[in-house]
């Protein structure tokens, strides 16, 4: 059988790469991830030097492979910090606690471990459980992780919050909210969004343009513990099954993934933000925190005081 060269010298190639065509040993797979991420840094915008980067680690590939490239490609440029949120899931919370914090202590840099129970007095367990039918896990879960993340972003006075979301997330997503018509969704996602009304920081997406799979590769590659196991509440989330859909687009027709968010981000977001600019109203700001909300309360402090008021 024919040995296969890395594309960039003439070892024998670990990993190949359907889109782009490239076949790489493991350091030049490396050098590739690390490249990408800045390119995908610097297309969008998204960092300046000097800047105070709050990274949000949740202890899966994608924000280990994430916080682990912005320190060997960007760490002599920036200030980087990071972030762990324990959020009380039955066990599965203690394992990415514990993968979290071996990590952050090897990396020897500022972060914080944040526990939601002792800090806001629920765990996510706790607001699922008690908000049953009310609303799914995940959106719950996700509501719950903006609030705390953009508080700490505030209160540490960083420039930028990182997060892992990687492009077969942006993928789904895109489709996701295409699909049913969710416009104010779409418009408020993208690589890059800017800081809003002096309190929502600036959130940025570094592996916007890198998939799952490379994520995966850069863990192996560099030996990097993760959890490898899914969120059990996210086990049945449709997105799962819609990533795996998608996926098989990208095995018929190569670049699809890249295609949709670029033409996405070049000519379809500018286009609805052109329409909504015509409609958008004033912001109300939340009675109880003082955060932007369309009522009087917030969806954060909303699902606080349910969980309250059932506890």
């Amino acid at each position: 059988m024919e040995v296969v060269r890395c594309s960039k010298c003439s070892k024998r190639a670990t990993i190949s790469l359907r889109h782009p065509k490239l076949n790489l040993c493991a350091e030049h797979f490396k050098e590739y991830f690390e490249n990408r991420l800045t390119k995908t840094i610097k297309r969008y915008k998204m960092i300046k030097k000097g800047e105070s980067i709050l990274v949000a680690i949740s202890g899966g590939k994608d924000s280990i492979a994430l916080l682990h490239a912005l320190c060997n490609a960007l760490g002599d440029k920036v200030e980087i910090k990071a972030i762990h949120i324990n959020l009380g899931i039955k066990q599965y919370s203690s394992k990415c606690l514990r993968i979290s914090r071996d990590f952050l202590k090897k990396l020897d840099i500022e972060h914080y471990i944040i526990d939601l129970k002792r800090e806001y007095g629920f765990t996510v367990d706790e607001a699922v459980s008690k908000l049953q039918f009310k609303r799914a896990p995940c959106s719950i879960c996700g509501l719950i992780k903006r609030r705390v993340l953009n508080d700490y972003a505030l209160k540490l006075k960083v420039d930028k919050l990182a997060t892992g979301h990687t492009l077969d997330d942006e993928a789904t997503f895109i489709l996701t909210n295409y699909a049913s018509g969710n416009l104010d969704l779409l418009l408020r996602s993208g690589p890059a969004i800017p800081t809003k009304y002096g309190i929502l920081i600036s959130r940025i997406k570094p592996l916007y343009e890198i998939s799952e799979l490379e994520t995966t590769l850069y863990c192996m590659i560099n030996n990097l513990s993760y959890v490898e196991e899914e969120c059990p509440y996210s086990k049945e989330a449709p997105t799962i099954s819609l990533k795996q859909m998608i996926n098989q687009i990208e095995n018929i027709r190569l670049g699809f993934k890249i295609s949709l968010i670029r033409t996405y981000n070049r000519m379809i977001k500018p286009a609805i933000s052109s329409f909504y600019a015509q409609l958008e109203e004033e912001p109300k700001f939340c009675r109880d925190c003082g955060y932007p909300t369309n009522a009087d309360y917030c969806a954060f402090c909303r699902l606080k005081r349910k969980i309250i008021r059932k506890s």
